[in-house]
């Protein structure tokens, strides 16, 4: 191996990595997003179990029907708040799939001595499906603002009997 063979070996090698580094944004900001899903998935849990006992105990009084209706009201946001971070992380998984394809294709491309173009275009797609995953989080987050500000309103017109 020549001095110029080594030299393009090692400049393929960290074309080939460079993907490596949006994979593990994708890692960090997906494990961020699983907690995210797990909180939320134990809120949901938590709020069915207390609507429940709340059914159970067929107390008629101001507080249990305002809490039932403050769970009614909730819960369908929870599922969507939930539904919108799982469709974030199936799209993040999506990107670094494609990100690993596109690392197959620069050391094919690398090897062969042909255009990169397609490895660049995935690469670019990964980008793009990185975005979409966080245009996802950002739309759950304001969901979730409008969540916790219907609950303290609601809880703020209570008054003691």
């Amino acid at each position: 191996m020549t001095v110029m063979d080594v030299e393009n070996l090692a400049r393929t090698i960290q074309i080939v990595l460079a993907p490596v580094v949006m994979i593990s944004a994708c890692a960090i900001t997906v494990g961020g997003l699983w907690g995210h899903a797990s909180s939320i998935n134990d809120r949901l849990r938590a709020m069915n179990r207390e609507r429940l006992e709340l059914w159970r105990s067929a107390s008629d009084d101001v507080y249990t029907t305002e809490r039932l209706l403050q769970i009614d009201t909730q819960t369908p946001s929870l599922v969507c708040r939930h539904r919108r971070v799982i469709q974030a992380i199936v799209t993040i998984y999506a990107a670094i799939l494609v990100y690993i394809v596109s690392m197959f294709l620069i050391a094919a491309a690398s090897m062969m001595n042909i255009s990169a173009t397609l490895a660049l275009l995935l690469f670019l797609a990964g980008t793009l499906l990185l975005l979409i995953a966080i245009v996802l989080a950002i739309l759950e987050i304001r969901i979730s603002q409008t969540a916790i500000e219907f609950e303290v309103q609601r809880a703020g017109r209570l008054r003691p009997e």
